[in-house]
């Protein structure tokens, strides 16, 4: 008998929901790269160089609500 190994391509599906708009002045930090990186149902938003795990928004696509820079505190 001989032993193999399959080896399977994994691809990244996104959570439901979008994220919200982001402010253009938040600082560059990254804490997440993909959406499986952040608990629950969170989503991995970007914003140009911040990626941050975000609760997603569930309304209509392209009506999302504006990151503030108080929700980073």
């Amino acid at each position: 008998l001989e032993d193999s190994l399959s080896l399977g391509t994994f691809s990244f599906v996104e959570k439901p929901g979008v994220c919200p708009k982001g402010s253009p002045l938040l600082p560059c930090d990254r804490k997440c790269e993909n959406d499986w990186k952040c608990p629950g149902k969170q989503k991995c938003c970007h914003y140009s160089c911040l990626s941050m795990c975000m609760d997603p928004d569930y309304g209509k696509q392209g009506m999302c609500h504006t990151l503030s820079l108080v929700q980073l505190a």
